[in-house]
């Protein structure tokens, strides 16, 4: 099941190139640089996906992809998903609005709202938006990541917690409810009445929220951690329906979210075929 993509390797080679700054740098020079050069660094990776698709696009006439392109390019800066992965959220959400599959679209780790932005780009289009009522419910605790657990770190595969960059301390990946809220109805305008805010950490919430949800065509989860992951998977996977797509976002990324996920297959004793985005996140069609 081990795919490694040129954007995984990438992520690698900057994880090792900024640990190596991290030792050499006194500790507020290396704060400063990091927080200058991260979004420099996304935004050149934005414009460089958006030109080399463009010329991608133009050479093989594909439209559908270049629509795709271009919704991804406006929410990137929204997002810290990599380009894999996004793509890999709009697709799924342009297939089961294409072929109707039945269910509502379901996000668990929203941080700044970008990818719940894409996929509410495509289940509110014009052409979709006739053929079936669907909802996006958005849970997140909207004050970053909680504490990892001891269930998170795995000495065999590596110091910390994954794949990261950056540790992930609590508070990380923080996106704020009006933030959030601002970027679907300001800036989108999207239907507020077809979105769901569930604010809260997982435990807290999804138990309870599950009962009004009553079919789930995309279940995204994006947790990092062993325990948000595991949660989600056992409280919302049965409700997805057949032929609605499972996505989970850091599966290569972080070990404990790798390590739900495989009990979880594990003790359901299925066999699914696991695809992956090449930056770190994993998705799968339910039979």
């Amino acid at each position: 099941m081990q795919d490694i993509s040129f954007e995984l390797i990438i992520k690698k080679q900057l994880k090792s190139f900024v640990l190596l700054l991290e030792k050499m740098l006194p500790g507020r020079v290396f704060d400063t640089f990091y927080k200058v050069s991260f979004p420099v660094y996304k935004e050149f990776v934005r414009w460089l996906y958006l030109l080399k698709e463009f010329v991608n696009c133009k050479v093989t006439g594909d439209k559908n992809r270049w629509v795709m392109v271009k919704s991804i390019f406006r929410i990137m800066p929204y997002s810290l998903v990599g380009v894999g992965g996004l793509e890999v959220t709009y697709k799924t959400a342009n297939d089961v609005c294409e072929r109707g599959i039945p269910g509502d679209i379901v996000e668990l780790g929203v941080a700044r709202g970008g990818c719940a932005a894409l996929m509410a780009s495509v289940m509110f289009d014009k052409d979709f938006c006739g053929r079936m009522q669907r909802k996006l419910w958005l849970f997140d605790s909207y004050e970053g990541l909680p504490d990892p657990t001891d269930m998170d770190f795995n000495s065999e595969l590596g110091n910390g917690t994954g794949e990261h960059v950056r540790p992930l301390p609590k508070g990380s990946c923080l996106g704020q409810l009006d933030e959030v809220q601002g970027l679907m109805f300001k800036k989108n305008d999207f239907p507020m009445e077809k979105i769901e805010f569930i604010k809260g950490w997982f435990d807290k919430t999804v138990p309870v929220t599950k009962k009004e949800i009553q079919e789930i065509a995309v279940l995204r989860i994006d947790g990092d951690w062993y325990e948000s992951t595991k949660l989600c998977l056992e409280n919302l996977y049965d409700k997805v329906v057949p032929e609605g797509y499972i996505i989970v976002d850091d599966y290569q990324s972080c070990y404990g979210c790798r390590q739900a996920v495989d009990e979880f297959i594990q003790n359901r004793n299925f066999n699914p075929d696991i695809k992956f985005d090449g930056r770190g996140g994993c998705y799968f069609e339910k039979a």
